[in-house]
């Protein structure tokens, strides 16, 4: 889904990172995407009430700026709609592409059972072999030191 161009090498531990909120996210769906996320979301409802599942719209954590990370140990965070996440996400299935690409942050762990098993998921039972996470976001958890995350 994303295209990581830089790899960040370093010995900085999460400990060692401060968090930096920011009201506004430097992204921003283009017009092509803009126009067609009301129809998009209404597809995402319209699955949602065939499965019977609950629809969800909160606020997912992005993050913000990776190259001052490298120099001040600043981890910058704010927050989008999920309803951005999938139009953005849905649009790149049309090759629709947007200027900039939304740097969610997402969680996942390998959990390992006590025979020595591990356990793997599914979404809506469409994929197998997922891990165990899923966005990090504000109604889950509260952001406000690095460590936060391994909590997520």
């Amino acid at each position: 889904m994303h295209n990581i161009l830089k790899v960040l090498k370093s010995n900085i531990e999460l400990k060692d990172l401060k968090v930096e909120k920011s009201d506004i996210s430097i992204f921003k769906l283009d017009k092509e995407l803009l126009d067609i996320k009301k129809s998009i979301w209404e597809e995402r409802e319209k699955e949602a009430k065939e499965n019977n599942e609950k629809l969800w719209d909160g606020d997912v954590y992005t993050l913000e700026d990776v190259g001052k990370l490298e120099s001040n140990h600043i981890l910058k965070i704010s927050t989008i709609k999920f309803s951005e996440v999938v139009t953005y996400v849905k649009g790149l299935g049309r090759n629709i592409k947007n200027s900039i690409s939304p740097r969610y942050i997402c969680t996942g762990v390998f959990v390992q059972t006590s025979d020595n098993y591990f356990v793997f998921g599914s979404k809506r039972g469409k994929e197998e072999g997922a891990l165990v996470g899923g966005f990090t976001d504000v109604d889950d958890l509260e952001i406000n030191v690095s460590e936060d995350f391994k909590r997520n």
